[in-house]
């Protein structure tokens, strides 16, 4: 189900909004927790893993690292070295590799990088989109690759998405 998440953070607290796409709000605003992680985002990729281990344990394979991906971008905005230190991360997963140029599905130039895992339980390609020039995570996709298992989709299926469209500090 298509859901628009609008997450706002200040000093003095949090409040996230979902709407359904195409049907409004889906609830009211709610407060969410701070951040869950602490400090500075590294900008060393080392002391990346080290950092997003502390709450994705996984992250040194394509499921965890895609976990502790998204968990960072919505929630912190990162620099161009923080970012720099994501791309390294992602580019020593392993069995990672360039898919190619794609187009995002907000319609926005990209290069996809993906690899295979079986983590989660089905074969799934985790792919992430990333803007070539910026470096920004545009988005990524989980996709059934060889089996469904009791699901009932066709193989290949996209079976989970994001699109991260802004993500911006406020003065």
């Amino acid at each position: 189900m298509p859901e628009e998440l609008d997450l706002v953070r200040s000093p003095g607290g949090a409040k996230l909004t979902r709407f359904l796409v195409d049907e409004g709000p889906a609830s009211a605003t709610e407060q969410v927790p701070q951040e869950t992680w602490q400090g500075e985002v590294p900008q060393s990729v080392d002391a990346l893993r080290a950092w997003l281990r502390s709450r994705t344990p996984g992250v040194d394979g394509p499921a965890g690292a895609a976990e502790a991906v998204h968990d960072l971008v919505t929630e912190r905005v990162l620099s161009p070295g923080q970012r720099a230190a994501v791309l390294r991360l992602l580019a020593a997963l392993p069995g990672m590799a360039v898919s190619g140029e794609v187009v995002d599905r907000a319609g926005r130039p990209g290069v996809a990088f993906s690899a295979d895992s079986a983590a989660g339980g089905l074969p799934t390609r985790y792919t992430f989109i990333v803007d070539p020039v910026s470096g920004q995570l545009l988005g990524q996709e989980e996709t059934l690759t060889e089996s469904a298992g009791k699901l009932n989709v066709p193989v290949p299926s996209v079976i989970g998405y994001d699109a991260y469209l802004v993500a911006q500090q406020a003065p």
